[in-house]
């Protein structure tokens, strides 16, 4: 039991120190190219974060565990929007838009949501819906760079900054993306030790895999992104906070999904099908709809609507 504990402190421990190594590197990157903060914290972090999931997604599907495959993404995207941004509101309120461009993620993250639930409420996860999840994700990741490349985006980037630091050592490209790998690494280090450790002491106590899937392992895959929020909120850098939960949500079912079930497609659980997928659907499109309308998301929603819902969410997961 005792190095399940160290496990765990030394996953969070990674967790810190990766979350300030990416947040330096992505914003010296922003700097660096021009780029607006959305798109750096969509494409890197975005991307970067759901690296965990995807793993985890693909073993539990490979190993005939589809409880956890599909309850690690669809528990994951519940996190990011209930717990991360309820904990990035907290810290920080949300006032409206950081950015009127985040608007596309939106209607994306939007669309790959419902689509999912669609697909597990009224037909199944095979390879055909894999394909069609993989060709969205493309199309998204294009219709992205389109966006940047009209420029209307580059009120949030931080060019300024970096002309006032040109002779320092972060202008050096290898020494960004070093620090980027690095702190990308360390992340998923550490998820993967809390989660090794958080299923250690599931298994211990009796918990099911699908409730595990849901809530320990999608929490577990979603600390990167919770660390990011974090750290972000607490430097104000709102624009990273929020691209990073839409970029991540969006990654997660059109990527990760898709490419789990190219490689094995799972078995959609029961409770998963009647019950979590609308939990998803429903915190999703409110939120999405509050961010969309730029209305302010501040501490009371945060700590009286969006933390109890979550708790509620994980508590009803164990007492059932």
């Amino acid at each position: 039991m005792l190095f399940v504990i160290v496990k765990v402190l030394a996953g969070l421990l990674c967790l810190i120190v990766g979350g300030e190594l990416l947040l330096k590197g992505c914003l010296n990157i922003a700097r660096r190219f021009g780029m607006s903060e959305l798109l750096v914290s969509i494409i890197i972090i975005g991307f970067g974060t759901s690296v965990p999931e995807m793993l985890i997604s693909v073993q539990a599907a490979l190993r005939g565990s589809p409880g956890i495959a599909i309850g690690n993404v669809v528990g994951s995207n519940i996190s990011n929007v209930l717990l991360i941004i309820g904990v990035k509101a907290i810290i920080l309120p949300v006032y409206g838009l950081v950015s009127i461009n985040i608007k596309p993620h939106i209607i994306w993250w939007m669309y790959a949501t419902f689509m999912l639930m669609l697909v597990t409420v009224f037909y199944e996860i095979n390879r055909y819906v894999g394909c069609f999840f993989a060709i969205s994700m493309v199309a998204y990741a294009v219709h992205v760079l389109r966006i940047e490349r009209g420029g209307s985006s580059v009120e949030q980037n931080v060019i300024p900054d970096y002309e006032q630091n040109k002779s320092g050592i972060l202008n050096n490209l290898f020494v960004i993306f070093a620090i980027c790998i690095g702190g990308l690494t360390s992340l998923m280090l550490g998820a993967d030790l809390f989660v090794s450790g958080a299923v250690d002491i599931a298994m211990i106590i009796g918990v099911s895999e699908v409730v595990t899937g849901l809530t320990i392992v999608a929490v577990g895959s979603s600390l990167p992104e919770l660390v990011m929020a974090v750290v972000a909120s607490v430097r104000k850098h709102d624009e990273m906070v929020i691209g990073n939960v839409i970029g991540s949500n969006i990654v997660n079912i059109l990527l990760v999904l898709g490419v789990t079930a190219l490689i094995y497609p799972p078995v959609i659980p029961e409770q998963i099908k009647n019950f979590d997928v609308f939990v998803m659907a429903l915190s999703s499109a409110i939120i999405g709809i509050l961010l969309y309308m730029r209305i302010t998301i501040g501490r009371p929603i945060a700590i009286l609507v969006m933390l109890p819902c979550y708790i509620l969410y994980s508590a009803m997961l164990y007492i059932h």
